[in-house]
């Protein structure tokens, strides 16, 4: 196609773009304002009556002092409020895994673009832990979803500066807004934050090696970030939640070492094809790198013509971009190990804590595979045309769950208010016949414990519950 028809596609591609992703925020929305409220959410619906940020602050003194807390009880101030966040919690991650892929924003008028995105939209929905629940209930988004796109959003301009770009940052207060999003991010998550205190650490000694003092944004965002996750692992509400367990780190120290090959091996098990492409991809890539390196070295291994008069006709640039790109993979590869390795400390390790370390994964085996990609004719286009199909699947499954689910719910309700109107006290209630799920949390038997005194205040009865028997 040559560049004047190139460009005549251009404002179509635009328009198309634009309308997608209205839809899927539109659909994403939607899904947000049909989740029922369910578990905890009855307790937060309550308290967010006095304010969401003091509920923030009595958290913090008390129960769970990660900033994901606040905008969990703001989410429940209004299903509006839980459709902004959520939605656009999932559509900033999104971008920021673009903008980690390939250092840039996406142009609307670019349709690699569009394919990319849809991409990374479908491994989202194939590899992330419990996706449904991390896309659409409000704590797992806002703790664990949100919090982790503080953090990437915080570190983005540290990578694109490793990567030989320059943030835009302000010149004059660059370092204190750093070092306010610092605080911010270091707030988000007790596992995500120190592996990266470590990697921006070793950023800087790597600089001060080759006598490139650090910038004054980079060193008010580490002090931001390190401020941050102290306020986070001291608070008080840490030292009470779960017995202060999550303190306790020398508490049966070799016990709990022993955990993490199980927790490694978790880690490598949750998105189990993309794993093994992962291992794939990246063996080749560094096989083909070492023979280019050679290759333009003139140096001979072994027995070299057969090698090189293969690898020669291919006429692939390799050596300048691909091992910036390898660097890059294997360290999102190392971060992601690491966070997984510190949850031994954690009393909870349930799937939601894999979130994070799953999608550094997925960025690992998506800059290399994106690589082969840009290489190979029409790549991006069929990979792009099948993720397309793999959303609209899951798109399409997603809504009908959550569309049959909403109705117990509402029926729930109707019930409820039948009772409290006939007179009744104590209203006995059955669970929802909706089954569990990767995308979907379903029968509420054991979670609702939690919120059912709650729920019996929100309707001004002694009590809800179960019948004693199933």
């Amino acid at each position: 196609m040559t560049d004047t028809a190139r460009k005549s596609f251009i404002p179509i591609v635009s328009l198309l773009n634009l309308l997608y992703w209205i839809g899927l925020a539109l659909f994403l929305g939607r899904i947000n304002w049909l989740a029922p409220l369910g578990g905890d959410g009855w307790f937060h619906v309550i308290v967010v009556r006095n304010g969401a940020l003091h509920r923030y602050i009595n958290s913090y003194l008390n129960v769970n002092p990660r900033i994901g807390e606040f905008f969990t009880t703001l989410s429940y101030a209004s299903d509006w409020h839980a459709v902004l966040i959520n939605t656009g919690s999932v559509m900033l991650l999104i971008l920021l895994v673009f903008g980690y892929l390939l250092k840039r924003l996406p142009k609307i008028g670019s349709l690699d673009d569009f394919f990319y995105l849809n991409i990374i939209l479908a491994l989202m929905w194939l590899c992330m832990p419990k996706v449904g629940l991390m896309f659409f209930f409000n704590p797992w988004v806002s703790n664990y979803l949100l919090g982790f796109a503080l953090l990437l959003l915080f570190t983005l301009p540290y990578y694109l500066f490793s990567n030989g770009l320059r943030p835009a940052l302000p010149a004059r207060f660059g370092w204190l807004l750093m070092f306010i999003a610092g605080i911010v991010a270091g707030l988000s998550n007790e596992h995500t934050v120190p592996p990266v205190l470590l990697a921006l650490g070793l950023l800087f000694i790597f600089q001060y090696r080759r006598n490139m003092p650090a910038a004054g944004w980079q060193s008010g965002g580490f002090g931001g970030l390190l401020l941050g996750y102290l306020l986070l692992y001291f608070a008080p509400g840490q030292g009470k939640r779960y017995g202060g367990e999550g303190q306790q780190i020398y508490g049966n120290l070799t016990e709990k070492l022993l955990q993490v090959p199980e927790l490694i091996s978790r880690l490598w098990s949750l998105p189990s094809i993309l794993s093994l492409l992962l291992v794939m991809l990246l063996g080749s890539s560094l096989f083909m790198y070492f023979l280019d390196r050679q290759r333009r070295s003139g140096r001979q291994i072994g027995r070299p013509t057969d090698i090189e008069s293969a690898l020669v006709p291919m006429q692939l640039d390799l050596a300048p971009s691909m091992g910036n790109l390898l660097v890059n993979c294997v360290g999102f590869m190392v971060l992601a190990h690491l966070m997984v390795g510190i949850l031994f400390i954690s009393p909870k390790q349930g799937d939601k804590l894999f979130m994070a370390p799953v999608l550094l994964m997925m960025m690992a085996f998506m800059l290399v595979a994106g690589y082969w990609l840009g290489k190979t004719r029409n790549g991006v286009l069929i990979f792009g045309i099948a993720a397309i199909v793999v959303n609209g699947y899951f798109g399409h499954m997603i809504y009908k769950d959550y569309k049959y689910y909403r109705q117990e719910f509402d029926d729930r309700i109707a019930y409820i208010n039948d009772r409290k109107q006939a007179g009744d006290k104590m209203i006995y209630i059955k669970p929802y016949k909706t089954r569990s799920s990767k995308y979907i949390w379903g029968d509420d038997r054991d979670r609702i414990k939690r919120g059912m005194p709650a729920m019996g205040v929100y309707f001004g009865v002694d009590k809800i519950t179960y019948p004693t028997a199933p």
